[in-house]
């Protein structure tokens, strides 16, 4: 089935206005997705669209990302108010496992890692240990991918799986 056929019976099925809200989470249950694969990742920006709706009421768990900057963070701010409002109206059982500080310039003293010791006060138990520090390796990744063997894509690469492990020791 492609999405479309999903939408219209879905839209058949409810007859409810918000049924736009519940597509990804009809398609992993109408496919028995959950059974086939241990993990359904959805990586989306933190806006509020019908997209990132669908990613919120399908999911488990969340994770948000934030860069050290003030608009990131106070878009930070606004989608863990979302999630929740998500999470009372739509997804009882949507877990917000924590945030990730990303691109963290960590010689950046006087703003990036002061609003970083920030994060940590006004959210002591939501953000992770680890975090994903700035480098132009992690900013090429989308055109150029990562290797097995250039050390320096090893150490990034090494960053990421940290940050895995602490999402499953949190899960």
């Amino acid at each position: 089935a492609n999405l479309i056929d999903y939408v219209i019976d879905l839209s058949n099925q409810t007859g409810n206005k918000d049924s736009m809200y519940f597509m990804y989470d009809y398609m992993i249950n109408n496919d028995q997705l959950r059974e086939k694969f241990d993990f359904i990742i959805f990586d989306t920006i933190p806006t509020t669209t019908v997209y990132t709706n669908n990613c919120l009421v399908a999911s488990d768990y969340l994770i948000m990302p934030t860069q050290t900057e003030q608009d990131s963070i106070d878009n930070l701010v606004r989608m863990l108010d979302y999630a929740e409002l998500i999470k009372r109206n739509y997804n009882k059982d949507l877990n917000i496992e924590g945030i990730v500080a990303y691109l963290i310039d960590i010689n950046d003293k006087t703003t990036a890692v002061s609003l970083l010791d920030e994060l940590y006060a006004d959210y002591p138990t939501l953000m992770f240990k680890n975090y994903i520090k700035d480098s132009r390796v992690v900013k090429r990744w989308g055109r150029e991918g990562l290797t097995r063997h250039k050390p320096y894509d090893k150490v990034i690469r090494d960053m990421y799986v940290t940050v895995v492990e602490e999402f499953l020791e949190r899960m």
